[in-house]
């Protein structure tokens, strides 16, 4: 039976701060039984995006790990691969510019990129105002969504998954209209494809956000979803203290849903073998 370490909105934080959190929740990096489930949001923010990605990738191609996407993941895809046509609020307001230059500097240091000083004069106008506003820039972002640590991860990304017939685990937990608008658009207008080759579909979309009964926004429009019935719903997305006010670090667990978002610290909540569940509490 395997074992599942499930974390949440790592947003570019150190690769070492997650494998940290990991190995003290019992994450055994040569135990082909312990499986880690990202629940997407790795990028954006912090700094360190292209070392998580590479870590990532390596564990699934081990078949160690399932990512699922986010919306930062979303937002990345949509901005890389329709020729970076977004506006300045969302690259630069959600961090992506800081996700870029993590990308720009591990793969220059891993021999997959070279740029001239030319080049990089070009890309620091963009980390610092997030504007693409010349071709040469164009071209050096080219070769950042032509990588192959970008294009694997995003390739092999899902948007939901069950866990024993017990658990459903997604991105977001909570409807909110605009939110699943905008991640329909995205997803077809873009076409993204699972790791089999097969295209997303738009009611497989919805999963990303999943309505629950004890939405604290009661005035907040619904958008029906009941393909799924299971005891939990277990994402991130949210802060927990969007649900719990008084604790802003712990794993919130209510009725239907998991949260294990925080700001302030990596959650890893812990499916073992015989469907328990265990997380470490500050």
């Amino acid at each position: 039976m395997n074992k599942y370490f499930i974390f949440s909105d790592i947003h570019g934080r150190n690769l070492d701060e997650l494998k940290g959190r990991l190995e003290e929740s019992g994450f055994e990096e040569d135990n082909p039984n312990h499986i880690l489930v990202s629940l997407g949001d790795l990028f954006d923010r912090g700094n360190d995006s292209y070392n998580l990605c590479k870590y990532i990738n390596s564990m699934i191609k081990k078949n160690r790990c399932i990512a699922l996407w986010g919306n930062h993941e979303v937002i990345l895809a949509n901005w890389l691969y329709s020729n970076f046509e977004n506006y300045y609020s969302v690259i630069y307001a959600n961090g992506t510019t800081k996700t870029i230059k993590s990308f720009v500097e591990g793969l220059i240091k891993d021999n997959k990129l070279k740029l001239s000083n030319d080049e990089r004069a070009y890309l620091s106008y963009f980390y610092r105002n997030g504007y693409v506003i010349d071709e040469r820039q164009v071209d050096v972002l080219n070769k950042i969504r032509a990588s192959e640590e970008f294009r694997y991860y995003i390739n092999h990304l899902l948007p939901y998954l069950v866990i024993n017939d017990k658990y459903l685990l997604c991105h977001s937990g909570l409807t909110y209209k605009y939110d699943y608008e905008v991640y329909k658009y995205n997803f077809n207008k873009y076409n993204f494809i699972r790791n089999d080759g097969s295209l997303l579909v738009e009611e497989e979309t919805r999963s990303l956000i999943i309505e629950l009964d004890n939405n604290p926004n009661k005035s907040l429009p619904k958008v029906p979803f009941n393909k799924f019935n299971y005891d939990k719903v277990i994402h991130g997305h949210l802060y927990v203290s969007h649900f719990n006010k008084d604790d802003p670090y712990n794993i919130y667990f209510g009725k239907d849903n998991i949260c294990i978002d925080s700001p302030y610290y990596i959650n890893v909540l812990v499916i073992n073998e015989d469907n328990s569940l265990s997380f470490s509490k500050i």
